[in-house]
C-alpha cells in the first residue's frame, strides 16, 4: 500500500482535520479524522488551538503509535479512544460538569491492509471511495449521518429571512440540542472520549487487490459530491488521482467563495476544513 498524495486546508482559522498513515511490520494503516467544531462557547483543553483540533491530533497520535495487529478495528479503536480519554481527563479535571454538547467529538475513516485483508472502519461523515477494477464502493457519509437534519435546519432558517451574523451562531440552540445526544443511548455515536463509541463503528472487509485505488476524505472535501454536485464518488476519486487533491481543493474553495451566504448550496459554514488522502496497492 502506497500513499500517493494528501492535502488538507482549514476552512477558517484552525484546521480541525487530520490525515495520516503508519506501518507496523507487514500491517499498513491510513486514516482521515474530522474534529467537530465546538459549540460549547469556549475551549476546555489548553494544549491545542481548539478542543476539536486537539482531539483530532490526539486520535491521530494514537493511531500512529498503537499497533492494531490482528485485533478487530472496534477493539483497536476502543483502546485508542480510552487512551485519549485518559489524557482528556487529566487536562480537563472538571469534565464531568460539562454539558454533553461541550465534549469533543470527531468523525473518522480508517483503513488497514494486512496480508490478504483490507479492513475499513468508519464513524460519522468521513468517506472512503474504493476502486477495484470496474467496481466502485463507497463507505462513510453515504449513510447521510445527520446530513439531512442539518440541511433541513439550514434551509428552514434561511427561509425565515436574512441571517444576522454567522449561521453557526444563529442555529446554536438547535445544534447544541442535537449534539447533546452524542454518544448517548438513543442518540448517535462519534469518536471522542467515550470508548463505547468504538462498538458502534461500521466495519467492512475487502481483498487488497493489485491496482486498487482508495480515496479517504473528510466531509469538507466530500462537499464536491454531496453539496456542490460537481462529481459523483468515482469522478471525485478519478479527479483526485489525475489532478491531485490540492487542485480539487482549489476548485472547492472557488465554489464556496461564489456562494458566501450559503443560499445556492445550503450549509452551516461557508467554508469547511477539507482533507483528502489517496493511496494505491
Amino acid at each position: 500500500m502506497i500513499i500517493v498524495d494528501r492535502a488538507s486546508r482549514a476552512g477558517g482559522r484552525t484546521n480541525e482535520d487530520m490525515a495520516g498513515g503508519a506501518g507496523f511490520g507487514a500491517v499498513r494503516t491510513a486514516w482521515v479524522l474530522d474534529g467537530a467544531t465546538g459549540i460549547g462557547g469556549r475551549n476546555y483543553v489548553s494544549e491545542g488551538p481548539s478542543d476539536a483540533a486537539w482531539l483530532a491530533r490526539a486520535l491521530s497520535d494514537g493511531l500512529s503509535t498503537l499497533d492494531p495487529g490482528e485485533r478487530s478495528p472496534r477493539d483497536h479503536f476502543a483502546e485508542v479512544i480510552g487512551r485519549v480519554a485518559d489524557r482528556y481527563r487529566r487536562l480537563v479535571p472538571d469534565h464531568v460538569a460539562l454539558p454533553p454538547y461541550a465534549l469533543p467529538s470527531a468523525a473518522g475513516i480508517w483503513l488497514r491492509a494486512a496480508g490478504d485483508r483490507l479492513d475499513l472502519a468508519h464513524q460519522g461523515d468521513c468517506v472512503a471511495v474504493v476502486e477495484q477494477g470496474a467496481a466502485i464502493r463507497v463507505f462513510g457519509t453515504v449513510d447521510q449521518t445527520g446530513l439531512d437534519d442539518i440541511h433541513n435546519l439550514v434551509t428552514a432558517r434561511q427561509a425565515a429571512g436574512p441571517v444576522p451574523g454567522k449561521l453557526l451562531d444563529v442555529l446554536g440552540d438547535a445544534l447544541r440540542d442535537r449534539r447533546s445526544r452524542l454518544n448517548q443511548p438513543g442518540g448517535y455515536w462519534m469518536l471522542g472520549i467515550e470508548p463505547r463509541a468504538a462498538a458502534a463503528m461500521a466495519v467492512e472487509r475487502l481483498a487488497p487487490l493489485a491496482g486498487t485505488r482508495v480515496l479517504l476524505c473528510s466531509d469538507g472535501y466530500w462537499r464536491l459530491v454531496d453539496h456542490f454536485r460537481r462529481y459523483d464518488a468515482h469522478g471525485l476519486l478519478k479527479a483526485s488521482f489525475e489532478r491531485g487533491p490540492d487542485a480539487l481543493l482549489d476548485e472547492l474553495r472557488a465554489l464556496e467563495a461564489a456562494d458566501p451566504d450559503c443560499l445556492a448550496f445550503p450549509r452551516i459554514k461557508p467554508m469547511d476544513d477539507a482533507t483528502a488522502l489517496i493511496l494505491r496497492f
